[in-house]
Formats: C-alpha cells, structure tokens, sequence
C-alpha cells in the first residue's frame, strides 16, 4: 500500500479545504469519502487536546472496489491540533517539536506541505493555488525570544520529488478544478488559477510569533531567496512549509492558498479571505489524490523520490 501525509500549518486553513474535499457538489466523482473523519475541534486558547489522530484518512481501493484491498492511503494531519495550546501557535520550535514523531511514525511515501501564503507577483492573485517541490528557509527574526536554531538557513532545499508528479497537473486537470475557484473577497484574482511548476519554491521565514511582522518579514524572506537564487521563481512565501519539508525524509511538495500580495497582509487577509482561498485549496487537493491514485494504478512500481 502507497501513503501519503497531507499536512496543514492551521486548523482554520485544513477545515475549509477538507469541506471542499468532503463536498459531494465540489469533490471529484472518483475521490472516496473519508474512511476516517474527526468532527470539528474546539480551538479556543483554553482547549487542549493531545491525539495525535488524523482529521481526516482516504483510502482508495483496488479497481475503486471498497470489498477489495486498500492500494492507496491518504492521511490529514493538522500542525495546530499537535501543538501545545499554551505556545503561541505561530511557534517554530514548537511546530518542529511535534510534527517529525507523528511523519516519523506513520512513514508516508509522499508527504504534500499545504497553507495559506503570500504572493511576490503585483496582483491581484488572492484565490489562486500554487504548487512546487522547492523550500527555502529563511531565519525571519533570530532574536526571537523562541527560536528554532538551525544551520541551514539562507539556503535551498533540492527538490526531492519526482518531477513527473508536478506533470499531473495538465490542461485537462486545470480544466477540472479552475472552474470551481471561488474568488475572495480582498483583491482577488478575477479567474483564480491553479499555477504548478517544478521550479516554483515555497520561501519560509521561520520564528515569526507576530502577524504585525508579515510587512516587512515576507519582503526580507524573498530577498534573500533571490540572493541565493535569482533565477528560479517563488511559488509564494509564508512561515510553515519548509517545516513541514525538513520534519521528514519523504519526498515532499508544497500546495500554497494564495492570499495577499507580499507586504499587504494587513490590507487583505481577513477570516473570509483565509476560509475561501483555503477552500480552493482543497479543490486542487481533491483532484490531486485522485490523480496521484491513477498514475499509481498505471505504474505500479511508480516512485515518488526523485531519480
């Protein structure tokens, strides 16, 4: 059986997205309901809860036959649900603290980073969905009162994923999800897209505890991705992905909920912003897994380690 581990930064970014994915008006014909799905989670600071249950398992059947074996297994984790609730939940140290037991012990064959992200393009691009196989780790603020040390910042991370799994993501594809895009509200793309390339890089400030930060935090992030790198592309920038790529060995690839021009977080995220843009999120994940499954029943042996 082939695994995959879908992992969100925030619960307000994986509920939406898995209403999509549950929707029977939304979700694509061939993706299952979820053999396991956990109900809504209390997330007020008082709340505690310590499962390390995922929200949310897929699991796809031989010939699409539910009397017949599981091939293909999809697990949901969220980062928040893991995380102590008495840590601020922007937390790097924490996030990293929590995240690699759980990879490390279900052992998934892909793993696919997924939240919500700036854009270093004008706008307006808020509701489109990007997605790459690069990380790049910037150290957004090394005072911090907690801060994740690591050696490796300023630098970026090789793709590890086959490039042929990006090249699922065809004009019939687009023509499967596009049109289903739901524009926010705040300076929205007026045909949200569904952009994926195996150059885009998802840039990640690590040890930014203040959102008041983002306005000059994202700008700086980029900066320094373009020093180290000024020809690939940023697929979008935000503080979780790489965590997610660094907390296991599997291959991995980032899906990123556009929501604001960098530097303009102030201006255009808003509760709305966030629950619609990761909502098309979700419309590209459904139609991935179903996807991911096909190609995995054409090729059996099919790798998702880059060669």
């Amino acid at each position: 059986m082939r695994t995959t581990a879908i992992i969100f930064n925030k619960a307000w970014e994986l509920e939406p997205a898995l209403a999509a994915m549950c929707s029977p008006e939304f979700r694509p014909a061939n993706l299952p309901f979820p053999s396991s799905l956990l109900p809504l989670k209390d997330r007020r600071p008082s709340s505690v809860y310590s499962s390390t249950d995922p929200r949310a398992v897929f699991s796809f059947h031989e010939k699409g036959d539910s009397s017949l074996p599981v091939t293909y297994e999809v697990r949901i984790w969220c980062i928040q649900d893991l995380m102590d609730k008495n840590i601020n939940s922007s937390d790097s140290c924490e996030k990293y603290r929590v995240l690699p037991p759980v990879l490390t012990g279900y052992k998934p064959d892909l793993v696919i980073a997924v939240g919500t992200a700036g854009s270093p393009l004008p706008g307006p691009i808020a509701g489109c969905v990007v997605a790459g196989p690069r990380f790049f780790l910037h150290d957004g603020h090394p005072g911090n009162t907690s801060h994740l040390d690591r050696t490796d910042y300023e630098t970026l991370l090789p793709a590890n994923v086959n490039p042929e799994l990006l090249n699922l993501i065809s004009p019939s594809f687009k023509q499967l999800t596009e049109p289903k895009f739901i524009p926010p509200p705040n300076n929205p793309c007026l045909r949200p897209a569904f952009l994926a390339s195996n150059y885009y890089t998802a840039v990640s400030s690590f040890n930014v505890l203040d959102y008041g930060e983002y306005a000059w935090v994202d700008s700086d992030a980029a900066a320094a991705f373009r020093k180290i790198e000024p020809n690939l592309p940023i697929g979008s920038i935000d503080t979780t992905q790489t965590i997610i790529r660094v907390s296991s060995e599997a291959p991995c690839c980032f899906v990123s909920a556009i929501t604001d021009v960098e530097g303009r977080f102030d201006m255009e995220v808003t509760n709305p912003q966030n629950y619609i843009c990761s909502f098309n999120a979700g419309l590209v994940l459904g139609q991935f897994l179903v996807s991911i499954n096909d190609l995995l029943q054409q090729k059996p042996g099919y790798s998702f380690r880059i060669n």
